[in-house]
């Protein structure tokens, strides 16, 4: 990006209304999730599902004639590995929909919007980047406080206090008599109550995607993102149970210490680990101290993601090789026959062994251009979430990738980037 280009982001005409656009796409991006509670088909309410998707696009839009106006003919000029990663973007999706063992050419409108983004934040400034990223941590903050309240008052048995309503797990009006699995719906807030044990959900469909998400705030704001901000996402994180996230920060924890020499990190991850021996000795007629057991066994955190009817899918799918397992059985295809299985497993049965590639090649690419030292650790954490929670490349999860890795350009300081644009130029004309 040319010097003009960096004067003209900083410039006080381009600033005031020009975070509030960049909060509003970051508001868009968290409700247009596809485990977000009121996107899911067991809520059954599409009237909220719609209007989040006319707001992604209207912010989409809105961020695209911003940038326009700040890079002018700049934002249409590409560098190489931009060209490469854009090639590789597109490439994802028309290999999903057209090539596919058994597509059926649904390029959808929401593909366009995903490539839509993906241009944007790999030309978006590297100050703006860090600003979007702020935007994203204290939303998701805010988003999860609303949800621990919500949690807490189910917890002390208060739900009665807040009009909410129940709904069965998936659409399976049984699991609320059978297997005890519904949610209690709230304003802006579902909790997961799953064989007699309450689960922090916040906006999400289950602890998974919250836990998950709050592991890779937290790595991704290690270096530019002040502490303020950290130490609360990593609390929520704990709060979730979930195994993902307890993996991701330990992984995380272990890179930092054996690049940084941190001996003290060692004494605690020492003490992490006997608290784990403890808990797994404990006697199991506790609930809680069940549940935890089942979650700290390692060797079923992939195993226990897919189901028994989808693993049946998959080994055929392997074993009949040939064009199917090159190129894949085609976008979403697993939705065919999947309920419930996250795992790894799906991006290869819907893409194949050639569009796996391409879909890990698309954030390889991503960080070689963004990369930095100690950006590594974060692009590791993203690599590892993969595994069970594979579909990243949203126009979500996206966006959170490449502002991360810009994150690590900057040192944290006491005012974040947006404090500092309020406070100078307060008052400031569009």
């Amino acid at each position: 990006m040319s010097q003009a280009v960096l004067e003209r982001t900083n410039s006080k005409s381009f600033l005031g209304v020009r975070s509030k656009i960049l909060l509003l796409f970051a508001v868009s991006i968290f409700f247009d999730m596809d485990w977000v509670y009121f996107n899911i088909a067991w809520y059954g309410n599409s009237r909220l599902s719609t209007m989040a998707s006319l707001l992604a696009w209207a912010a989409t839009f809105l961020l695209l004639f911003e940038e326009m106006r700040i890079q002018g003919q700049a934002l249409f000029t590409l560098t190489l590995r931009e060209l490469v990663i854009m090639f590789i973007a597109i490439a994802v999706k028309v290999h999903g929909s057209l090539f596919g063992a058994e597509s059926n050419f649904d390029f959808a409108v929401g593909d366009i919007r995903l490539l839509l983004v993906v241009y944007l934040v790999i030309k978006m400034s590297p100050k703006r980047k860090k600003i979007l990223f702020e935007y994203i941590i204290e939303l998701f903050l805010l988003f999860a406080t609303i949800g621990l309240i919500y949690y807490l008052v189910c917890v002390l048995g208060l739900q009665r206090l807040i009009p909410h309503s129940v709904i069965a797990r998936r659409g399976r009006r049984n699991n609320i008599i059978r297997n005890q699995q519904f949610y209690y719906v709230f304003p802006m807030g579902v909790v997961l109550r799953s064989g007699g044990l309450y689960r922090y959900c916040a906006i999400f469909d289950e602890p998974g995607v919250l836990g998950t998400i709050s592991a890779l705030l937290y790595a991704g704001s290690y270096k530019g993102i002040k502490k303020r901000l950290r130490i609360p996402v990593l609390l929520i994180g704990i709060l979730t149970l979930s195994t993902a996230f307890y993996i991701i920060i330990a992984v995380f924890y272990l890179w930092i210490t054996y690049t940084k020499k941190m001996y003290k990190t060692l004494i605690a991850i020492a003490g992490v680990l006997i608290v784990y021996g403890i808990i797994y000795a404990l006697p199991n007629d506790i609930l809680l101290i069940k549940t935890l057991q089942e979650k700290m066994l390692i060797n079923t955190l992939f195993s226990r993601r897919d189901t028994k009817r989808f693993l049946e899918y998959y080994r055929a799918f392997i074993a009949g090789g040939g064009y199917p397992l090159l190129m894949g059985m085609g976008k979403s295809a697993h939705r065919l026959i999947n309920d419930g299985t996250y795992s790894y497993k799906l991006i290869l049965y819907d893409y194949g062994i050639i569009g796996s590639i391409l879909y890990i090649s698309l954030f390889i690419q991503t960080y070689l251009r963004d990369r930095s030292k100690e950006g590594i650790v974060f692009f590791l954490c993203f690599m590892i979430s993969i595994f069970q929670r594979p579909f990243v490349y949203t126009t979500f999860f996206y966006p959170l990738f490449v502002t991360a890795l810009s994150s690590f350009n900057y040192e944290a300081d006491e005012t974040s980037e947006i404090e500092e644009y309020e406070a100078q130029w307060q008052g400031s004309e569009y």
